[in-house]
């Protein structure tokens, strides 16, 4: 029996509960919407079995959404590659290449102001590789500050 002070312990609770309490809010998200939970990975010791260390700064995450937890489907990753791996992400094609906004914004290399202006602007109709390439205009207020 594995120590129930195990770091480990927790992750796997949340998983369990995810799947199966509908008292949770959380609960449509997974148990919800069909997401289960492998026979094996019922128990702590055979879901830490299959699991490899967990790296420092990782939670674990399904690599499809649409799967349940079971061998293959699950990794630990970073929240950045949590937020990019969302069932509600929208993904955008530019120049035969997909990503999700964020991933575009780090490859246009914009801060979190560059991807809320180019989220707005997408929101107002603009095409997606426009509103990111396209820099910040200078309000009328700063121009006349300037002279």
């Amino acid at each position: 029996m594995a120590d129930s002070r195990h770091p480990l312990r927790y992750v796997w609770c949340n998983m369990i509960q995810r799947c199966t309490n509908p008292n949770r809010s959380d609960f449509a998200w997974y148990g919800g919407r069909g997401i289960t939970v492998c026979e094996k990975w019922r128990t702590f010791e055979g879901w830490l079995e299959d699991m490899p260390e967990r790296p420092e700064g990782m939670t674990m995450e399904r690599i499809e959404t649409s799967k349940g937890y079971e061998p293959g489907n699950v990794r630990w990753a970073t929240p950045k590659e949590q937020a990019n791996n969302r069932s509600t992400n929208v993904f955008y094609t530019i120049e035969d290449e997909t990503k999700t906004l964020a991933e575009w914004a780090d490859h246009y290399g914009l801060d979190a102001t560059g991807y809320k202006r180019a989220h707005e602007r997408i929101k107002n109709g603009w095409e997606p590789q426009r509103a990111l390439e396209t820099p910040p205009r200078i309000g009328r207020w700063k121009r006349n500050q300037a002279s």
